[in-house]
């Protein structure tokens, strides 16, 4: 087993004001993303994951990352999001996609059980309104689009 050594950013380290940051999760398969809300701690999660893959005696990779999706431009809510960020930016970019999306970038832990895996999870830390917002346009977003497909 592999394990990367971290060195955790300042900005994204559990602080006193714990109750104000939690942990959003993105899940990345090959038929796509999934994105939950936890309230445990990024350190707590990271060290529950490490154990269960040692006790399973399989292979974790952990790095520092950044990690990208998609949402649609005109999306209810992007504004809201944008202003909070201009407030506090949270490690979290939004670039122009294409005419239709704009690509959200945030940065934070990278796990997988290979080296170059494009199927993992990705887990970050978050001021709370920041990751609530993030989700909910996430859900939004994925609930537009599967309506779409029927």
């Amino acid at each position: 087993m592999v394990i990367h050594l971290l060195q955790f950013d300042p900005d994204q380290r559990i602080t006193p004001y714990r109750s104000l940051l939690v942990m959003l999760k993105l899940t990345y398969t090959e038929t796509g993303l999934h994105l939950e809300q936890l309230s445990e701690s990024i350190e707590e999660w990271i060290a529950l994951r490490v154990m269960l893959t040692l006790r399973a005696s399989q292979s974790l990779q952990i790095e520092p990352g950044t990690a990208s999706f998609l949402l649609p431009i005109d999306l209810v809510g992007l504004e809201w999001l944008q202003r909070l960020l201009l407030r506090q930016s949270e490690g979290i970019m939004l670039s122009p996609g294409d005419s239709k999306f704009v690509e959200v970038s945030i940065r934070g832990i990278w796990l997988a059980s290979q080296n170059h895996e494009a199927e993992g999870v990705f887990v970050v830390s978050l001021n709370r309104a920041i990751e609530s917002l993030l989700f909910q346009l996430w859900q939004t977003a994925e609930t537009q689009t599967s309506s779409l497909r029927r």
